[in-house]
């Protein structure tokens, strides 16, 4: 990757990180079951899937501010000078300065790094801009709200949901491919099994993406409407929805025999279309399903979270513990990190060959624990907060 800075004003703050080796008992990670596994790059016979090697690396983007503002309170959200800071294997290699009267936001759930890519995205009343590597790609003269961008074939696919509206807009670059006043997506940026690209994603080469309407769900291919189900009481209501290999898999809350809270589709494995799933029952667990004519479900570990599946490893964060994240390696055990949060859902994200990273921020100093199951712990340390976490593959060229 290029390094390189884009300014949108006079420089205010420099980019500092730091590796730490250092003892931390805060951040500790204890694994029942020994070493991480690594990643082989080999995949499983027969899925289909391309396993990254040591041509892999890890992205992670930031806010940085000033040393004297309380980003905890964050009382001037926006109004004052802030940095976001793309780093790729722990190396700054963009920065992009912003604050007021610049259209950037420190918000999180505003910052996408998709193939390789910074995405940025900010709303007003007057209408949204989208940048990419801190350049402006596209302006929509309506408030919108980003739910999936996938690049494909020279062209940018863009998701949106238009504030104050029920519905979504589907486009390819600026223009509108389907827009539909009523109607909730499925998926979102770095939700399992969705990752990068949020709620669009690839099958067969065709950008796809699925959403509800009352008590349908559709699966959309190239901006038609392809598929159409209805809701029934026998197996409750839909979770996820998507089109794998040309067909259209489904996980609904009523699964062999037990009830799920929460699912997300990962692909199919053996023929049978794989899910991670929480299911409703005493405490609430993880698992996952082989969904089909005879559904089983595999208990992954005894916590609720959000299920990150590979046919190598899979692995459950969980953060909904106040300033604890907890994580679960089916090949390692557990780790946990006290007084920590994940600044976003996005801070967290699993490579297909079942390394998983998650960047969390301190909640009481500027040392931020990062966790990577191939590589182990490492300690970022900056005035701020992580954004996004991705993996990305450099394919020979």
């Amino acid at each position: 990757m290029k390094h390189f800075r884009f300014s949108a004003g006079s420089g205010i703050l420099g980019v500092c990180f730091l590796v730490l080796s250092v003892s931390c008992d805060r951040y500790d990670a204890f694994f029942v079951n020994g070493r991480p596994r690594r990643d082989t790059g080999r995949g499983a016979p027969g899925d289909g899937i391309v396993m990254p090697g040591p041509d892999t690396s890890l992205l992670i983007s930031a806010v940085r501010y000033a040393d004297d503002y309380n980003w905890m309170k964050d009382s001037l959200h926006g109004d004052v000078p802030f940095e976001i800071v793309l780093y790729d294997d722990f190396e700054p290699v963009l920065v992009i300065e912003a604050g007021p009267g610049r259209p950037f936001s420190p918000s999180a759930d505003t910052h996408h790094i998709v193939s390789g890519d910074l995405y940025t995205e900010y709303s007003t009343p007057a209408g949204t801009q989208l940048f990419r590597n801190g350049s402006e790609l596209f302006r929509f003269y309506s408030r919108e709200k980003l739910c999936g961008l996938l690049p494909f074939g020279g062209d940018l696919y863009i998701l949106s949901v238009v504030s104050g509206s029920e519905g979504f807009v589907f486009r390819k670059n600026r223009d509108v491919l389907l827009t539909r006043s009523l109607g909730s997506v499925f998926g979102g940026f770095g939700e399992p099994s969705y990752g990068d690209t949020g709620a669009l994603y690839l099958d067969g080469g065709v950008p796809c993406f699925s959403y509800r309407e009352e008590n349908k769900v559709y699966v959309v291919r190239d901006g038609e409407e392809t598929a159409c189900l209805q809701e029934g009481d026998d197996a409750g209501r839909v979770l996820d929805i998507k089109s794998i290999r040309g067909e259209t898999a489904t996980v609904c809350s009523e699964t062999a025999g037990k009830k799920l809270s929460s699912a997300w589709l990962w692909g199919k494995s053996s023929g049978l279309a794989v899910a991670g799933c929480n299911v409703s029952e005493g405490q609430g667990y993880s698992a996952v399903v082989r969904t089909g004519r005879l559904p089983a479900i595999r208990m992954l570990a005894p916590l609720v979270g959000r299920v990150y599946w590979t046919p190598l490893e899979s692995h459950v964060v969980r953060d909904a513990d106040p300033g604890v994240v907890t994580v679960f390696s089916a090949g390692a055990g557990y780790g946990i990190f006290r007084d920590c949060l994940l600044p976003s859902v996005s801070c967290a994200a699993c490579s297909p060959g079942g390394r998983l990273a998650v960047a969390m921020a301190s909640m009481d100093g500027d040392i931020h624990p990062v966790w990577d199951t191939v590589a182990g712990r490492s300690l970022m340390e900056f005035h701020g907060y992580p954004t996004c976490v991705s993996f990305h593959v450099s394919h020979p060229s």
